[in-house]
C-alpha cells in the first residue's frame, strides 16, 4: 500500500477504504498533521489510515481521538 515512504494519496486511500468511507475519513483527517507528497499534493500517513480503518471496520479503540 502506498509507494511513497509512508504517504498516501487521496486516491490510494480511496482505494484501501473505499468510497463509503470517505466522507467520514475526511471528517475525522481534518486538522491532522498530513505529508505533503511529490508533486504538492497532499498525503495521508499510512498509520492514520489503519487506524482510521480499525475504528471504523473492527471497532478497535484508538488511543489518540
Amino acid at each position: 500500500m502506498g509507494q511513497k515512504k509512508g504517504g498516501m494519496t487521496r486516491e490510494e486511500v480511496q482505494a484501501y477504504l473505499g468510497a463509503r468511507f470517505m466522507e467520514k475519513f475526511n471528517d475525522w483527517i481534518a486538522g491532522q498533521t498530513c505529508p505533503v507528497l511529490p508533486g504538492g499534493k497532499t498525503g495521508f500517513y499510512k498509520w492514520d489510515v489503519e487506524r482510521f480503518a480499525d475504528a471504523i471496520l473492527e471497532r478497535k479503540p484508538t488511543y489518540f481521538d
